[in-house]
């Protein structure tokens, strides 16, 4: 490898020996300010890695007309306020839920019951990009300067290398609503597998932390509630462009948090129900009809993967969240 001090310090020596007789051409000149534009340009392009110097593998990379492109991810509050809303409640503090889209290539890519490729931001289906997660404020995106981004460097894969991955290795396992799940299978996990692939690194792990909450406690309870919203976008059936990808501007937002929960478990006052016999865990529930200190309700069964109903619970096994 070869650092810019070093090729600096030949750039010097040449200088030096053009001016072993006083003077120096405006042949020479024109030369000497190439071979310098040509330096600043490796270094531009070449130096992947981003550690001041440049390797065989780089150089050969960039005379092979390779440049590098900046890989960068967006981060959303997927939640609209549902996991902030609950997230006290059921764990004793706040629960953001983080949606992440690719920033590669001038275009964001992301998954939602299937692949999708958008002009970025995606504020029409999960509002404005987070500025500040976890209370550290972001760099500015070095494709849309605009854009608040997660910084994770640069690759030499070309678009069509990619798409042709995206094609071969990736769609069908990402395709349709069932195939969504939070915890196993989510857009987090596709941006994962998109910057091994460009970067051979991941996303962030802190990115990961909504998924690894909901592997414990009470608050898988909103699963249901989360998949259905987050792999929904599949739903809409929109356009797709030749790389079978969802066009530009395409998919509208997803359904509201409340919309959801009458969906799934019909209308009525939201209830955490736990130590009951028959149910596994703690569950979020919908309250059907109550009558002499018991209860009807619907609620999701995360063990059967169901939506289930059950009498008689009693009041004293629920704990109201909300009033629909």
């Amino acid at each position: 490898y070869v650092t810019k001090e070093e090729l600096e310090e030949h750039l010097g020596k040449l200088q030096e020996l053009s001016l072993a007789d006083g003077k120096i051409t405006k042949e020479e000149k024109g030369k000497m300010d190439q071979v310098r534009k040509m330096m600043d340009d490796v270094f531009a392009n070449a130096d992947v890695d981003m550690d001041g110097k440049v390797d065989l593998w780089e150089v050969m990379a960039y005379i092979l007309g390779r440049k590098k492109q900046p890989v960068e991810i967006l981060l959303y509050d997927i939640s609209k306020g549902m996991a902030a809303k609950l997230g006290p409640l059921l764990l004793g503090k706040s629960a953001e839920a983080i949606h992440t889209g690719v920033l590669v290539y001038g275009s964001e890519y992301w998954y939602g019951g299937r692949l999708f490729r958008s002009d970025p931001p995606c504020r029409k289906q999960f509002g404005e990009p987070l500025t500040s997660p976890w209370g550290i404020k972001l760099d500015r995106s070095e494709q849309k300067p605009e854009l608040p981004v997660v910084r994770l460097g640069y690759t030499f894969v070309t678009h069509e290398e990619f798409v042709s991955w995206l094609q071969a290795e990736v769609k069908e396992r990402y395709t349709g609503l069932h195939t969504y799940d939070l915890l196993t299978h989510s857009c987090n996990h596709f941006s994962n597998e998109v910057c091994n692939f460009l970067l051979g690194q991941g996303i962030p792990e802190k990115i990961f932390e909504l998924q690894k909450t909901f592997l414990s406690g009470p608050i898988v309870a909103l699963r249901p509630f989360l998949n259905r919203y987050l792999g929904g976008f599949a739903d809409a059936q929109k356009g797709i462009d030749e790389n079978f990808m969802a066009k530009d501007g395409d998919v509208e937002g997803g359904t509201s948090a409340e919309d959801l929960k009458d969906e799934l478990l019909g209308s009525g006052d939201v209830v955490l129900v736990e130590g009951v016999d028959g149910i596994h865990g703690a569950v979020l529930a919908t309250v059907l009809k109550e009558e002499k200190g018991k209860c009807e309700i619907k609620y999701f069964d995360p063990t059967e993967h169901r939506i289930e109903t059950m009498k008689d619970v009693p009041v004293s096994k629920m704990k109201k969240t909300t009033k629909s």
